[in-house]
């Protein structure tokens, strides 16, 4: 992400920006953001408080600021905001010591994990700013992999600031971007335009960009592809979050990362605090923290052990397809049967207690196809793809249409690289429910990903249809904090930066 920007210049003629606005704003980034304001960044909150009453017509900088409170994320007024008060300063292979540990400890250690074996490598770089962060990774990877091509490489790139990940996507750079860049890798990946440089499509194509808020929005889920990662790159962001905030962030990478995966700041970020689920560690001059292999020590909302008490083998069950409403705050019924109870597990991401408790169930009583939906839904997010596959498989032989099913597969097969057949559970989930939202958008983000612009902004615009139509409240399947409101400005703002790359490549 973006550090605090510094921009001078004043607007004239409006009123002067009052101390307690200051605090206002100050206090609405720290809320909606996590971004801490420091003393010495006011001048440029306050230049940009004044220039925003001027561009968008208020009368005063309260009136800007009431307008922040009640708008969407997707509003001009905000993005404005971020982009004024974050900043994308950054270059390729940046911190040169990070990247050599990276190149020759880190990949070292996962191929040994891995046996050497081609497979899915899984790597988040989370405020990617404009993207030289992912792509550099991108080329490492290219580089040092024995036959690259045959790997599943998953990037995935997110940040708050929608007009750094539009620069992102387009992928063009000035010279600065390459000062720590050895030579023969502009002339190798890059094609000089003008003044610029041109990042080259099959690198582009590796990573895929979305709009993420981390203080806000929920992870891990396996629909954003932000679960089971071997790296998590967030550096140079957690300078700008309190101590509470970055607390609270920490547990979220902690459950997104694969046993044996790593987290790496950046060396001003290192934070001085105990998170469940994550080791600090040094190699060299390099710290960084790592979720111990499995078996070890339980992550952040993944316990390890489930009381079976909660529930007996005599229970009444109730009708398999009837739909079980689970309390958000993690409460438990006094008495509560074997379905709620992994209902509720799988509410609050508790992927071991899912498992546990669904093969208790399934011992006991038989195979149940929305047990099993559960159980496989907890696989994916584990990482294992293999047996997540099967199980889905195995609830589609129950219930032919049941598109949860046939979408969860989908996105299995996406993640184990199999896009023509993942392509086909999509389709076949949207058959089954032609206002499927996040079938349509799991097809876009898919078509995009072939190279298929045009068809995969189309399916994206179907989604938002739907989202904007439906009811605000409703949940997202598989991420109870992700409703249609917010799905709506999520995929506003990914249109508008796949737009914008369809624009970029007719030109």
């Amino acid at each position: 992400m973006t550090g605090a920007a510094s921009q001078s210049g004043s607007c004239t003629g409006i009123r002067p920006v009052t101390r307690e606005q200051e605090e206002e704003l100050c206090n609405y980034l720290r809320i909606r953001t996590g971004i801490v304001i420091q003393e010495h960044q006011r001048d440029n909150l306050r230049d940009t408080m004044q220039r925003a009453v001027v561009r968008f017509g208020y009368a005063q900088a309260g009136d800007y600021i009431q307008r922040l409170h009640e708008c969407r994320p997707d509003s001009e007024e905000l993005e404005f905001l971020m982009a004024s008060v974050t900043v994308g300063e950054s270059y390729f292979f940046r911190d040169k010591i990070q990247m050599e540990f990276l190149r020759t400890g880190w990949l070292s250690q996962l191929m040994a994990r891995k046996r050497g074996q081609p497979g899915s490598i899984r790597v988040w770089s989370a405020g990617c700013s404009h993207g030289q962060e992912i792509y550099s990774m991108a080329i490492m990877l290219r580089e040092a992999l024995p036959g690259a091509a045959r790997w599943n490489l998953q990037l995935h790139a997110t940040d708050i600031n929608a007009e750094a990940l539009t620069a992102a996507v387009a992928a063009r750079y000035s010279v600065w971007s390459f000062r720590a860049t050895p030579e023969t890798v502009c002339e190798r990946y890059f094609k000089r335009i003008g003044e610029d440089y041109q990042l080259q499509e099959e690198i582009r194509s590796m990573v895929n960009f979305s709009y993420l808020n981390l203080v806000e929005d929920e992870f891990p889920m396996i629909a954003g592809g932000l679960y089971s990662m071997d790296l998590i790159l967030c550096r140079n962001v957690f300078i700008y979050f309190d101590a509470t905030t970055v607390v609270a962030v920490m547990k979220k990478f902690a459950r997104c990362l694969a046993p044996g995966g790593l987290l790496v700041l950046g060396g001003a970020d290192l934070v001085n605090t105990d998170v469940e689920g994550l080791e600090l560690q040094q190699a060299g001059g390099v710290f960084y923290y790592r979720r111990p292999e499995a078996g070890t020590v339980a992550v952040a909302g993944e316990p390890e052990s489930v009381s079976l008490d909660d529930f007996t083998d005599t229970d009444d069950v109730p009708d398999p397809a009837s739909r079980v409403e689970v309390s958000q705050d993690g409460a438990t019924p006094e008495k509560e049967n074997p379905i709620e109870t992994i209902a509720r597990l799988a509410a609050q991401q508790c992927w071991t207690g899912v498992l546990m408790a669904a093969d208790r169930y399934i011992a006991a009583q038989g195979e149940n196809a929305g047990v099993l939906l559960h159980k496989a839904g907890a696989l994916a997010n584990l990482g294992r793809l293999e047996a997540a596959e099967q199980v889905s498989l195995q609830v589609m032989m129950l219930e032919p249409m049941e598109k949860y099913a046939h979408f969860l597969n989908a996105l299995v097969l996406i993640e184990r690289d199999k896009l023509g057949a993942a392509e086909n559970g999509m389709r076949k989930s949207l058959y089954i429910d032609p206002r499927f939202l996040e079938a349509h958008y799991q097809l876009g983000l898919l078509q995009l990903r072939q190279g298929r612009h045009e068809q995969g902004v189309k399916s994206l615009m179907n989604a938002l249809d739907i989202a904007a139509t439906g009811d605000p409240e409703h949940a997202i399947h598989g991420a109870p904090e992700m409703t249609y409101k917010r799905m709506t400005e999520v995929l506003r703002r990914e249109i508008e930066i796949y737009s914008s790359r369809d624009v970029e490549r007719s030109q």
